[in-house]
């Protein structure tokens, strides 16, 4: 886990209009110190915390109360926030499931699986 100036990490930007389904930051390798991290979108926390000295395999779930999110028209950052300090080692893996969409009405297709004799 490489060292930042910044408390946030960002990971990706996500679109207008998706929806965030879920969001897991999990442990590989333990790191020092009193770090920890968390997931957000935008500034909505949807994960647990994470902390630097947890176990390989420990898993921060996703926060049930903050999904679903639809992400704003404007779009969003997904980021890992240094919630109390900046890890400086250990690595994570971050997870999220995210069904992109927007809010206009799409016209109905045939997929190929429909069109079978």
């Amino acid at each position: 886990f490489p060292s930042h100036d910044t408390a946030d990490i960002n990971l990706a930007t996500l679109p207008g209009g998706a929806v965030v389904l879920a969001v897991t930051v999990q442990q590989l390798t333990a790191g020092t110190g009193t770090g920890t991290l968390v997931g957000r979108v935008g500034t909505t926390t949807v994960t647990g915390t994470l902390a630097s000295t947890d176990a390989a395999g420990t898993v921060a779930a996703t926060v049930p109360a903050a999904i679903p999110l639809v992400v704003p028209t404007a779009g969003a950052e997904l980021n890992l926030l240094g919630a109390t300090a900046v890890r400086t080692d250990g690595k994570v893996r971050v997870v999220v499931v995210v069904a992109e969409g927007d809010r206009s009405p799409r016209q109905a297709e045939i997929a190929d699986r429909d069109t079978l004799a």
